[in-house]
């Protein structure tokens, strides 16, 4: 099983990829160790069991800036800068004040994503200072810039950063008042007019224009070049300003003269070359900051270290082809003649069953009370001295305060005759719990590859990740009825359950997800029906006995917090996995059974698992 931390994070990253989907048309997507976006996607890595709850707390906060940039920033503003001068300064400046604002603008859209977003920044930032040295100038600029223009000039981050770079903080702080105005900009193209300020204002720093003089003559050229070096000051002092003035960037003395030469050079080496006018960044440069700085690589590293250390267990190598959505198909007329199939011979079952469970929910009254409301069928009682309890009080009965859960095989295995038998179980597994107001939902469970096709990504993956990873290819999962929808209005998809035959299962991880799904609700009761015709079966056989294995952990884990019913359609291998299990080789019996254990879990007083979660 996951670690409670790493389900915890999985449920919530699901949660928002729904939403993301829905309002935005965006997916969220775990595979292998990625970290990034197309614009339609958000990658993210998987996470194993072993990765600090620090690390893992990192990735809600991904997600909320990743969907900030594909909701707010308009990437066709970057086309601009496209064989301009400084176009990769500009790029790197750009960003960073549009992270700041599209963050902001996250805040202010899901209240939650502040929380998400400080303990991303506060992840990457550690690291940061870890390997600050690492950095190229240039690179150190541009992340106190972000770091003022995301936080402020007096978060830790920046304060640490400025006490190991002083010499580039005196440049940084001449444009905080700047990189201020980042999280206050209406778009992505105001937030590249804000980059060409900062940046022009770090030239200006380094290489101040020369002030013009008047009676200017070819004799003292040298005196204007020794005074234009001389206002080379980071802190965009006068010329004329003294030396011993706070935020002087560096002391010069009387002796300036008569060392012209040196003293000359040595200015010109207080400028840093990145700031020149004239320079611009290699990509070798870019590519040495991006290794430190860039946060989708500091995640990815770090995945990546931990999934190193992960091999044994139960890992998906990606998300991408996963598809769990309502089913489509179904006729009504077909499922009320598969409901009436059934009712040949469940029908007496299924009525006595409800009577008996609506009569045992229903409020009655309690007679014989001396207290409470009169009942004058018992008046009489007090005339002839015989009782005083001539009082009634009104009873209420309890609640079934329970959701339950319908999941069936749609493996290849499971054709013909056996996904009839079990459309008309779930027909008849939805009547009943209509009628009773339990909340349900049923799903069919499968995978949404070919069989070849998990073994062509396998061989496309690199010999590392064939090492790592154990479930190659997509789940499947179709919500015939989710819980949230009214039965009468779906019961219907139910009979197309033979026409989502697919092929191979993923027994663990669809135990887990059915179980996730079932507590996300506060009922203290869950049940869960399972049909099955065999074992696991991924598409890659040379992964058997892993999956196998997993199922082993996950239904014990399971039975602890949900009342689990397993029902081998055809096959002994559910007394492997489950402990409340029964064995079917005649499908006909499928529906009685499942009503008949349907009502013993009803009728029986089950202790609440409260809080549980997986």
């Amino acid at each position: 099983m996951k670690s409670a931390r790493v389900q915890l994070i999985e449920n919530t990253t699901e949660k928002v990829s729904r939403i993301l989907a829905e309002n935005y048309g965006v997916r969220v997507v775990y595979k292998g160790d990625l970290c990034c976006t197309d614009g339609k996607r958000i990658f993210l890595p998987v996470i194993s069991d072993n990765a600090p709850e620090e690390f893992i707390e990192t990735i809600p906060g991904m997600v909320d800036h990743e969907t900030g940039h594909i909701i707010d920033t308009d990437f066709e503003v970057g086309k601009q800068l496209k064989g301009e001068k400084h176009a990769k300064k500009l790029h790197q400046l750009t960003n960073l004040c549009e992270d700041a604002r599209i963050e902001l603008a996250q805040i202010n859209r899901w209240r939650g994503c502040r929380t998400n977003l400080e303990r991303l920044t506060n992840w990457a930032c550690k690291r940061l200072i870890k390997d600050w040295d690492k950095l190229s100038a240039w690179g150190k600029i541009t992340q106190l810039c972000a770091g003022v223009a995301a936080c402020n000039e007096d978060h830790w981050f920046v304060k640490e950063a400025a006490q190991l770079s002083s010499d580039l903080w005196e440049y940084v702080k001449e444009v905080v008042p700047l990189l201020n105005k980042a999280k206050d900009q209406k778009d992505t193209a105001a937030e590249l007019s804000l980059a060409r300020e900062i940046l022009e204002k770090l030239h200006q720093l380094a290489d101040p224009e020369p002030e013009p003089e008047e009676g200017d003559d070819e004799n003292n050229d040298d005196q204007k070049k020794k005074q234009n070096k001389k206002q080379r000051k980071p802190n965009g002092k006068k010329p004329d300003q003294e030396d011993d003035e706070p935020g002087s960037f560096f002391d010069e003395t009387e002796d300036d003269e008569a060392g012209e030469d040196e003293d000359d050079n040595d200015l010109d080496e207080e400028a840093p070359e990145c700031l020149n006018r004239d320079h611009d960044l290699s990509d070798q440069e870019i590519e040495q900051d991006a290794a430190v700085s860039n946060r989708q690589r500091m995640i990815q590293d770090e995945a990546r270290q931990h999934q190193s250390t992960s091999r044994g267990t139960y890992m998906v190598y990606s998300t991408e082809r996963d598809v769990i959505a309502p089913v489509k198909g179904g006729n009504a007329p077909e499922a009320r003649r598969l409901l009436e199939e059934s009712r040949q011979i469940t029908n007496v079952m299924r009525m006595k069953m409800m009577r008996n469970l609506l009569a045992k929910n229903r409020a009655r009254r309690d007679p014989g009370k001396e207290r409470g409301k009169i009942d004058r069928r018992s008046l009489f009682r007090v005339s002839l001295g015989t009782s005083k309890k001539v009082f009634w009080q009104q009873v209420e009965a309890p609640e079934f305060n329970t959701r339950a859960s319908l999941w069936v095989d749609h493996s290849g295995s499971m054709h013909g005759q056996k996904l009839k038998l079990a459309s008309e179980a779930a027909l008849l597994f939805g009547e009943v719990l209509d009628v009773l107001k339990i909340p349900f939902e049923v799903c069919g469970f499968s995978t949404s590859t070919k069989a070849y096709e998990g073994q062509d990504i396998y061989e496309a993956a690199s010999p590392a990740d064939q090492r790592i990873f154990t479930r190659w290819g997509g789940l499947w999962v179709g919500v015939y009825k989710s819980f949230d929808e009214p039965w009468h209005a779906v019961k219907h998809r139910c009979s197309s359950m033979e026409r989502h035959n697919a092929d191979n299962t993923y027994d663990g991880e669809t135990l887990r997800l059915a179980a996730r799904r079932l507590l996300e609700y506060p009922e203290p009761r869950r049940i869960l029906f399972w049909f099955n015709d065999g074992e696991p079966f991924p598409n890659i056989p040379s992964f058997v006995d892993d999956h196998a294995q997993y199922l082993k952990k996950v239904a014990k884990e399971v039975e602890k917090m949900i009342e689990v019913f397993a029902v081998g359609i055809m096959s002994s291998a559910v007394k492997k996995y489950y402990s409340n299990c029964v064995v079917i080789n005649n499908l006909n019996d499928l529906p009685s059974v499942m009503l008949g254990e349907l009502d013993r879990l009803l009728r029986k007083n089950q202790q609440a698992y409260i809080g549980a979660s997986i």
